[in-house]
């Protein structure tokens, strides 16, 4: 009986194994299977990698599992609204140059209207509204000095208060326009006396249109003096003018002097070269053929360093002189 039952137990294993043989036959496709399809991998669920036919530079370099990740990314970055179609077309197209956007071959790019000439003429009308604007104006700046445009805002507005000053423009390294509201207010600007900026004459010069708005070489300075204890038969414009002509190009005198209001001296404005003397006394011949010496006082010199040839400081105080032998 024990013997029966052996042979019936390895019965049963045997027809249990034939079973699981029947099911993997039924799951695992036999090669007489792949007759009938295109490929195992289809049979397996393994879907192709379609590659594009012409792959780019990147593409090229890499490989096919490559290929498939940078297809991926750049799905991806689209959205991955974008199909393989699209996504290819991508890969595969040829970038757009910047120089093709912005070529001026296109007639449809660029500015409507004529174009460019190479030459091209600025009339009198389309200059005229500018020069009435700064009709009004006159063109300042510091001998042997280029203060900044803060400073000199700030010094115009301040001397001139109450003068209808409303705007001070830089021009030019050291030059400024300052524009007032009258051509009325701008005359009396230029008629008053010297103005000095830290111990610098001021040139103030009515501004035209023809003005070249650069610092002129300056050969010529306008300065105030007092001839002391003039006698007051000399008071007449014609006896000032002679006598006040041996130190300059006399301009005019100040309002004292010609109301005779203040009689210990006259002041007048002269125009005298830079590179002269500065006499203190003068001589002339009067009336009764005599000579007499009349003595002379500036209200101020400009004082003007022969090594820079700048104003403002003599030559021992020279900084060129000191960076020379630095």
């Amino acid at each position: 009986m024990a013997r029966k039952s052996k042979t019936i137990g390895r019965g049963q294993q045997t027809q249990e194994i034939n079973q699981v043989n029947r099911g993997m036959k039924d799951t695992v496709p036999q090669s007489r299977d792949a007759k009938k399809m295109k490929s195992v991998n289809v049979l397996q669920g393994i879907i192709p990698l379609e590659l594009p036919k012409k792959p780019t530079s990147i593409t090229a370099s890499c490989s096919s599992v490559g290929s498939a990740i940078w297809e991926d990314m750049v799905e991806e970055e689209q959205g991955n609204d974008v199909g393989k179609g699209k996504a290819e077309t991508l890969l595969s197209s040829t970038p757009i140059l910047w120089s093709k956007i912005v070529s001026h071959n296109s007639e449809n790019e660029g500015f409507e209207g004529s174009k460019p000439s190479p030459t091209v003429k600025i009339t009198e009308e389309d200059v005229k509204d500018e020069i009435d604007f700064w009709s009004t104006c006159v063109i300042c700046y510091v001998l042997g000095s280029n203060p900044p445009q803060i400073v000199m805002d700030g010094f115009f507005k301040r001397i001139w208060k109450g003068k209808g000053v409303n705007k001070v423009a830089q021009v030019n390294k050291g030059v400024f326009l300052v524009r007032f509201q009258s051509k009325e207010e701008r005359d009396k600007v230029v008629e008053e006396s010297v103005i000095m900026f830290d111990r610098k004459p001021v040139v103030i010069r009515p501004w035209k249109a023809d003005n070249d708005v650069t610092k002129e070489k300056a050969d010529k300075v306008s300065i105030w003096i007092r001839l002391v204890g003039l006698d007051v038969k000399y008071w007449g414009k014609n006896a000032l003018t002679k006598i006040v002509g041996l130190v300059g190009n006399p301009l005019r005198a100040d309002k004292a002097t010609t109301n005779r209001e203040r009689m210990t001296y006259a002041k007048l404005l002269v125009e005298i070269p830079l590179n002269q003397e500065y006499p203190t006394c003068i001589m002339f011949e009067n009336e009764n053929g005599n000579i007499v010496e009349q003595r002379v006082e500036y209200e101020w010199k400009p004082v003007l360093c022969t090594k820079c040839k700048n104003f403002g400081h003599e030559n021992s105080e020279c900084r060129r002189k000191e960076n020379g032998e630095a």
